[in-house]
């Protein structure tokens, strides 16, 4: 972010992670995700937006966006 002004002027911050679940009846299940955080105007700055992708056996099961907010 540091190398393009424009977006470092926005105070975003980027973000990311993952979760993983293993069962003994069911086979691993994969996440992770890539958002941007501190989203907004002024001091309403509280939104957040992620891509997460899912995966099953190894194999790409289903991405999507997820959106959130924070009350910090």
């Amino acid at each position: 972010w540091d190398r393009l002004p424009w977006i470092k002027s926005l105070d975003f911050q980027l973000v990311t992670g993952g979760k993983a679940l293993f069962s003994e009846d069911g086979a691993p299940y994969y996440e992770t995700h890539l958002g941007i955080d501190n989203i907004g105007i002024s001091i309403f700055r509280f939104l957040r937006i992620d891509y997460v992708v899912t995966f099953r056996n190894g194999k790409l099961e289903d991405h999507g966006l997820v959106t959130g907010f924070s009350l910090n």
